[in-house]
């Protein structure tokens, strides 16, 4: 990638990629010129620069604003999810299934978990430093926002093609962006219980892009051998799922606690063994390429090691003021007792994986490995998101946003229930009559609940209930 700035001019060329990007500036116009060895688009117009001006909306942080965005993607990334369920039970002939699929993680992975927690991290920076501090991160989300965009649109429209790559490629330097320069911002942050899961995450983010990289130019150069290809995706998804999003939720819910708890305090231990066993643990998506003894027991080890872990956070947490309040609103007890039974029910199945029987069997049956892969993202991460946007009051507290949450949460368990009777039934050879109507069903149910908070965000009136009577605990604006 080269990267050449000349006065009111700007060149991004690739070479890999075989395209150029150039962008010109005027007095009042604006001019840009995508090109490639077979096209070439010139797109020329008027814009103004007043946007930037110091008082505009670019100078201010508003969270609020960024995490109805966020919501909003989870919504698009549903309606995916449906339309995909419906072409599998009832067809859709004019749609590519692949296509769709592609266009539905990238979106899920970029506009909602990622978005979300790069919004809530910026916010650490904003009660720490001000509105100032966190001016360049408006647009890095706004980059990484209008890229998963487009990479909803091309993905959707051409599967990997040149536009998708353009957008994928923009979209991973703005989360390298975004990583490199919290990464610096965090050393001026005193240390805390959570600034290392913080910049543990960021540097595992980091790392997944070594994936992405080896992805986009087995894509570009049309040469994917099988088990590269796979151990790329492996691998990606291993970093984001364990590192940057696991540790970024851990990370951003301890900063809470350090505010609302200030006498709360997480063993070192239980970050040490998750850190320490992140790296080994990719191991555990490798097995089915038959690693060597020592290397297994490395493997099996990091399993154990994770689980420990989460036991040390559970019973932190079981012991501590903040699960323990007489006052505490049932649905927040209800939700992080439901993120708990799924993030053990994770590990646990994660530790089940280095049986070698149990891991050809997983490995050997796709509905098996997407029903983890929901587990993980759909169980954990977004009931995690969600329930943190709650706790916080970064949602409005009223009847619309409670039942759309327990909608949400009912149909997630009635998913992961279908997929794992599935299984099992392909295990047996059993035909199961009627699944893929019912995971149709229960997706409409995933979006309605999406729906439900989404309208809960609209209502402007809040809801009477409140958080715990904590001192120093109130509605952030």
């Amino acid at each position: 990638m080269i990267f050449r700035k000349l006065h009111k001019h700007v060149i991004i060329q690739s070479k890999i990629f075989n395209f150029t990007l150039e962008l010109k500036k005027g007095r009042g116009w604006m001019q840009l010129i995508i090109s490639s060895l077979e096209k070439r688009w010139v797109i020329r117009g008027p814009i103004s620069f007043s946007f930037l001006k110091e008082n505009d909306f670019m100078k201010r942080f508003d969270k609020h604003f960024w995490i109805r965005i966020s919501l909003i993607n989870f919504l698009i990334v549903a309606l995916m999810g449906l339309l995909m369920r419906y072409k599998i039970g009832f067809e859709l002939h004019f749609l590519n299934q692949k296509y769709i699929q592609h266009a539905h993680s990238h979106f899920a992975f970029s506009a909602w978990v990622s978005q979300m927690l790069m919004v809530l991290m910026s916010a650490i920076l904003q009660r720490n430093f001000g509105d100032r501090k966190v001016v360049p991160y408006q647009f890095i989300l706004w980059a990484n926002f209008i890229s998963a965009a487009g990479m909803l649109v091309s993905f959707s429209v051409q599967g990997y093609g040149f536009v998708s790559i353009l957008f994928s490629t923009v979209n991973l330097f703005a989360s390298l962006a975004f990583c490199i320069l919290y990464l610096k911002d965090l050393h001026q942050v005193s240390a805390q219980n959570y600034t290392s899961w913080l910049r543990a995450a960021l540097i595992f983010n980091l790392l997944s892009a070594l994936g992405t990289f080896s992805l986009v130019i087995m894509e570009a150069t049309e040469h994917a051998p099988q088990k590269l290809y796979l151990s790329s995706v492996y691998w990606y998804l291993h970093f984001q799922y364990n590192g940057w999003f696991t540790f970024g939720c851990i990370g951003v819910f301890l900063e809470y606690l350090n505010r609302r708890v200030p006498e709360y305090r997480l063993s070192r231990k239980a970050f040490l063994l998750f850190a320490v066993s992140c790296l080994p643990a990719f191991g555990l998506s490798e097995l089915w390429l038959h690693v060597p003894a020592w290397l297994y027991w490395i493997i099996a080890a990091a399993a154990v090691l994770q689980l420990v872990a989460w036991i040390l956070i559970l019973r932190s947490l079981h012991y501590s003021t903040f699960m323990r309040l007489p006052d505490a609103p049932g649905l927040t007890i209800l939700l992080f007792r439901y993120l708990a039974v799924a993030m053990t029910i994770k590990l646990l199945l994660q530790l089940g994986s280095v049986i070698p029987e149990v891991s050809q069997w997983a490995y050997g049956y796709r509905i098996i490995v997407l029903a983890y892969l929901h587990l993980v993202l759909l169980a954990v991460i977004s009931v995690f998101l969600i329930a943190f946007a709650y706790v916080n009051f970064d949602f409005h507290h009223n009847r619309l946003t409670k039942t759309g949450i327990l909608i949400f949460i009912s149909a997630v368990f009635l998913t992961e229930f279908t997929l794992a009777i599935q299984g099992v039934g392909i295990m047996y050879k059993e035909a199961m009559p009627w699944v893929y109507e019912a995971l149709f069903v229960i997706a409409l149910g995933i979006v309605a609940g999406i729906v439900w908070m989404v309208r809960g965000q609209i209502e402007h009136k809040k809801g009477k209930e409140n958080l715990y009577h904590l001192p120093g605990l109130h509605h952030e604006e």
